[in-house]
């Protein structure tokens, strides 16, 4: 088959009322939390059994607060689905890390510990970090991967096709 350099299919893992948000508002960078591995963005995928997995993990995380009454319940797992066009993706200012050399590890460090956010000097993002999933220890997690996006450029390119509720199969 022929490279015809086509849309990318992502997925952002979730529960039920941010999935409800997301196809109500819209991608909110305000809501997205602070240090985690690429800092303060909106984390997908384009592996599918992955997005699964961690949407599955983030509901029972959430079911746990809700319990202790912490949180709003969260409905269910729900994974949600994006088509974004490459030649567009290629034009923005993307941070890319194949594997979890050094330099990868070292900027994710800089991510979560900094009390200064943004990925640059100037306190600016880059619109687009691409990775290896890190765990709590700084280790890369075999073949997971993510791509976050920082800006509001970035989150324009993402199209919403479909949101994948209940228990997305593993």
């Amino acid at each position: 088959m022929a490279w015809s350099n086509g849309p990318l299919t992502v997925y952002h893992a979730t529960t039920g009322l941010s999935a409800n948000d997301i196809e109500q508002r819209g991608v909110d960078l305000t809501k997205c939390r602070l240090g985690t591995d690429f800092d303060q963005g909106f984390y997908t995928t384009g592996i599918r059994n992955q997005a699964n997995l961690f949407a599955n993990q983030k509901y029972q995380d959430e079911i746990l607060k809700y319990n202790r009454r912490s949180l709003a319940h969260p409905l269910h797992a729900a994974v949600v689905e994006f088509s974004l066009d490459r030649g567009t993706l290629g034009r923005l200012d993307t941070l890319a890390f194949v594997v979890d050399r050094p330099d990868w590890l070292e900027f994710i460090q800089h991510c979560r510990l900094s009390a200064q956010h943004g990925h640059k000097p100037s306190g600016s993002y880059y619109d687009v970090v691409y990775g290896p999933v890190s765990n709590s220890r700084y280790e890369a997690i075999p073949g997971f991967e993510q791509l976050s996006f920082h800006t509001r450029p970035a989150i324009a390119i993402l199209r919403w096709v479909d949101t994948h509720r209940g228990n997305p199969a593993l």
